[in-house]
């Protein structure tokens, strides 16, 4: 009977499989002839999205070239798809010339987008580059993509009512400076469950245009009624700042009209690069907002502050409420030219609950320095600061992450955004193995993985880095050109049951490391019950339960793993009471 029952559900199985199909882009398609076939492609994005069918792993590829013009996207899939360049950063989505157009303008939900480069290649556009807006804008992710050169307006927008969205693995540069008002690449406002994470952030302008630009993402709410919870900010990149001098690197909380900027906000594992000469405002500015935690972050370099701080500003403006409770754990704040000249800024009395704790502070060798009334009055708040070298390598001379089309390569001569994600890390980053941050992290506080989404085991370390931390070799594998990097991934524990073996999840063995994973938690009739998509092979894996976070029955589930290349691997695994 058991064996009936198993090649019924293998059956069924093969059933879902088959419902997943590929379609086709291309700038020689046709959106009134062509049927979505290799041979006879669609010609825009919009037009494939609004004509495949519903159903679990459908991917539209598009293959290489440029596509200019709006793609208005508010299809609500209930099943997942894929919307990917056939060729990492090969196919160009613009906007054309014009006032109001924006590349990608997405209000509906269920997708993927990946591989691209994104840029405005007009003039006078005053747009957004992507724009991911309303209730109904839900589960989509932005991964792998090169987003540059906008005109005028943000980047990315993300706003009312959009929620679990992920923006990951993606390299960001040269919003236009608004000499106004200052322009970001990525302004957040007025959502819930936002995950922005391993992207690299940066300027790179002519001195003329310096000093102009905002920060590299504001997340705030600017509604008297809407409530803002969960973002998580984590294992990012910042660095070359050029923007306004009172601008930090990343604003939580502004324009607020009465509710809390953000009630719920985890900043972690992120590297903050001074390389700059051009002053700014600190890595961190928060301005009424409600339970953030800034933990095992690194920030090193030459932070020229002028008036203002080094590390971050903790404040409240006419309108806002007051901070209440920000934690600041297990961090590294080093200025390895020992010129900082003020640390902290903010009133006592703008916050509320302000708990440092078994920080890393270093001045190459200086004090710490404290020039006005502010929440930090010096090392004495924090009963567990660490004052000793971490070792971190003085980010002087940095190649930035620059792309060029024409070699198909970053200016490092890194191909892809992971690894140019991982010489920064390694470059400026990395801790010293004799250095004061080593063993020394209180691994209460701390996160499980680091900046690169290595397991950090026991005996943390400070810091976005954990030294001697490396992908576990069990679960992992090398991806080899030519051959299916999926092929030999296995289910363990399987069966498996939530409550006891294995922390109460499954995970896969032989996963490869270097590209985004995908993971897809069918039934066997077909319906998406869970997806996770993560950089990390340590963090593929699923704890038996929906995407409500509600147990789902006993039984048979497949598994859709797929990578940022397309290959698939469908596992089958028994979940048990």
């Amino acid at each position: 009977m058991y064996k009936y029952l198993k090649s019924m559900v293998l059956l069924a199985v093969l059933c879902v499989c088959v419902q997943a199909a590929v379609y086709y882009v291309a700038v020689t398609g046709s959106d009134t002839t062509g049927s979505g076939s290799a041979s006879a492609p669609w010609a825009t994005i919009a037009k494939a999205v609004s004509t495949i069918p519903d159903a679990a792993g459908n991917m539209i590829m598009v293959k290489d070239g440029t596509y200019s013009g709006t793609n208005s996207i508010s299809r609500t899939f209930s099943n997942h798809i894929i919307i990917r360049a056939e060729n990492s950063y090969k196919a160009v989505i613009a906007n054309a010339s014009g006032g109001g157009v924006k590349v990608l303008y997405i209000t509906g939900s269920n997708m993927t987008f990946r591989g691209f480069e994104i840029k405005n290649q007009g003039t006078g556009t005053n747009e957004y580059l992507i724009h991911i807006e309303g209730a109904g804008a839900h589960h989509v992710i932005m991964e792998n993509n090169i987003i540059h050169d906008n005109l005028i307006n943000d980047m990315i927008k993300i706003n009312s009512g959009a929620h679990f969205i992920t923006i990951q693995g993606n390299v960001m540069s040269n919003p236009q400076p608004n000499v106004a008002e200052g322009i970001q690449h990525m302004d957040v406002n007025k959502i819930n469950d936002v995950v922005i994470q391993d992207n690299i952030f940066f300027h790179d302008y002519a001195v003329s245009d310096q000093t102009h630009a905002a920060s590299f993402i504001v997340i705030k709410n600017s509604s008297v009624t809407f409530d803002c919870h969960r973002v998580t900010v984590q294992r990012n990149i910042m660095l070359n700042w050029q923007g306004k001098p009172d601008q930090p690197m990343l604003l939580i909380g502004e324009d607020n009209y009465g509710p809390y900027g953000i009630d719920g906000c985890m900043i972690q594992n992120n590297l903050f690069i001074g390389n700059s000469t051009v002053p700014i405002s600190g890595s961190l500015n928060i301005k009424g907002c409600k339970d953030v935690t800034f933990r095992s972050n690194t920030q090193i370099g030459n932070f020229p502050c002028g008036s203002w701080n080094f590390a971050h500003r903790l404040c409240q403006e006419s309108g806002q409420p007051q901070n209440l409770n920000l934690f600041l754990y297990n961090n590294i704040w080093d200025d390895p030219t020992g010129t900082m000249t003020d640390f902290s800024d903010g009133a006592p009395i703008d916050s509320s609950n302000v708990i440092y704790d078994n920080n890393l502070y270093w001045n190459n060798g200086a004090a710490i320095p404290t020039v006005d009334a502010a929440v930090w009055t010096g090392l004495s708040v924090d009963t567990s600061a660490v004052t000793t070298n971490p070792g971190l390598v003085n980010p002087t001379s940095v190649t930035l992450p620059t792309w060029s089309a024409s070699t198909a390569k970053f200016a490092s001569g890194k191909a892809t955004i992971r690894e140019e994600f991982e010489r920064l890390v390694a470059a400026y980053g990395a801790i010293s193995g004799a250095g004061g941050a080593v063993n020394l992290a209180d691994e209460a506080k701390m996160p499980a993985d680091d900046i690169l989404g290595y397991t950090r085991g026991s005996n943390m370390d400070i810091g976005a880095f954990e030294y001697g931390a490396t992908g576990t070799t069990t679960t992992t594998t090398t991806i080899v050109a030519g051959s299916d990097p999926l092929a030999s991934v296995k289910a363990f524990p399987n069966p498996f049951a939530p409550a006891s073996a294995n922390g109460g999840t499954v995970k896969f063995q032989n996963l490869p490391s270097g590209t985004t994973l995908t993971l897809n938690i069918f039934t066997v009739t077909g319906e998406l019950l869970y997806e996770l998509t993560t950089s990390s092979p340590d963090a593929l894996l699923w704890d038996g339960r929906d995407k409500n976070g509600i147990a789902v029955p006993r039984g048979g589930y497949v598994c859709l793993i797929m990578d940022a290349e397309g290959h698939k691997k469908k596992v089958w695994v028994m979940l048990l009471k």
